[in-house]
């Protein structure tokens, strides 16, 4: 009879229905993954109400540096890409 020591070949396993970190593949990583970005998340966000936070600033109020559209010669396309800072994709006729 071959003597065993007490503790000897024993492993401390998961728990049922925790995976372990060999046994983490597809839906079961895919869930861990996220839950810990939602742990991660839910921490930041307890650290943000420590800061105080900036006033936004309304920038919708008329300003010295902002272009007179009604003294541009500018028209159409031309006052989406330079005033707007946009860009026209398609132009429809009708």
């Amino acid at each position: 009879m071959a003597e065993t020591q007490p503790g000897a070949g024993a492993t401390s396993a998961p728990p049922d229905g925790v995976p372990t970190d060999s046994a983490l593949r597809g839906a079961s990583a895919v869930r861990q993954s996220f839950a810990q970005a939602r742990s991660r998340s839910a921490t930041s966000r307890a650290n943000d109400g420590d800061q105080p936070r900036q006033p936004v600033t309304d920038d919708s109020a008329v300003s010295d540096d902002d272009e007179d559209i009604e003294q541009s010669n500018d028209f159409g396309r031309a006052v989406i890409e330079k005033v707007l800072g946009g860009r026209v994709v398609q132009e429809l006729d009708d």
